[in-house]
């Protein structure tokens, strides 16, 4: 009998893992300052409101800092830059219009080809390893979700 019950609640959990990990209940990767989820202009105007500081100041706030070197500084909005449009469900809407569809396939048509560095180079485009390059498999993980 206590077995049927320890089976339950795994069955339960086994099944609403999917929504917890939706809904982000504590998840958070880098750029997130607001952990909700998806890296966008919330993000960035939060950063900006303790911009520039380090810890020990009035505007200090060690969740702004994102790389956790104890100051809100350039290398903290390049991280949210970087990380711009980007969502925890791996859910490709680039351009975060809530629909994935040929915009946001259009902005990996234009980054097609480049790396971090190069003029065209958009991080939001980069969606799967080989991370640093846009390429076919970038087109073919967003065409999964059209």
């Amino acid at each position: 009998m206590n077995r049927k019950i320890l089976v339950i609640p795994l069955i339960v959990l086994l099944a609403v893992t999917p929504v917890l990990a939706r809904k982000n209940y504590g998840y958070r990767f880098n750029g997130d300052v607001n952990h909700d989820c998806i890296v966008n202009d919330e993000d960035l105007s939060m950063l900006n409101g303790h911009y520039p500081s380090e810890r020990g100041d009035k505007g200090y706030r060690g969740w702004a800092d994102t790389n956790k070197d104890g100051r809100i500084d350039d290398l903290d909005m390049a991280i949210v830059n970087d990380n711009y449009g980007k969502n925890c469900w791996g859910i490709p809407d680039l351009n975060l219009d809530g629909v994935v569809d040929m915009l946001d396939l259009n902005i990996i048509i234009e980054a097609f080809g480049t790396q971090p560095g190069m003029e065209d180079w958009d991080s939001r485009a980069d969606l799967v390893e080989p991370f640093g390059l846009i390429d076919g498999r970038d087109v073919a993980y967003i065409m999964d979700y059209m």
